[in-house]
């Protein structure tokens, strides 16, 4: 079963695998019109893992609050902008990309100093041209016509 919906520029996908795995993909179809390649190249990739197929209840709210603190990090003009969710398979994963990886970092902590540690990990990768929310995006595409 495959739910596609398309409201600004952001596409949500869901999908039930035939072995019952689910994972919901929320990203941009496009990136924003005032950002570039050149100008967000690092890719920051932040992990939460959780038990089971689909986080619970509890969980769930837990990275609820977890994204509003983050939401100033979404700029679309500035320092940062979020390119994708996926979540899935025991997993949530945020996909941002920046102008420069420690002053992303400080504005993160910055963020996140009066909530307790998430259980997060964070990994980037500099001047990647977007190639791993292209990828993302032509296998929610791919995966789209394969499902349905």
């Amino acid at each position: 079963m495959t739910k596609n919906r398309i409201k600004k520029n952001w596409m949500l996908n869901a999908f039930q695998y035939q072995d019952g795995s689910k994972k919901v993909f929320r990203m941009r179809s496009i990136p924003p019109q005032n950002v570039s390649e050149k100008t967000l190249s690092t890719c920051v990739i932040i992990d939460w893992p959780y038990s089971g197929e689909l986080p619970t209840k509890e969980t769930l709210n837990a990275i609820r609050v977890f994204e509003e603190a983050l939401s100033p990090l979404d700029t679309e003009s500035g320092d940062s902008v979020l390119f994708h969710i996926i979540t899935g398979c025991g997993n949530r994963e945020w996909c941002y990309y920046t102008k420069n990886y420690d002053y992303f970092i400080h504005q993160l902590s910055s963020l996140l100093e009066d909530f307790p540690r998430f259980p997060i990990s964070i990994e980037y990768q500099e001047n990647t041209n977007w190639n791993y929310w292209k990828a993302m995006l032509d296998f929610a595409n791919e995966e789209e016509v394969a499902v349905a």
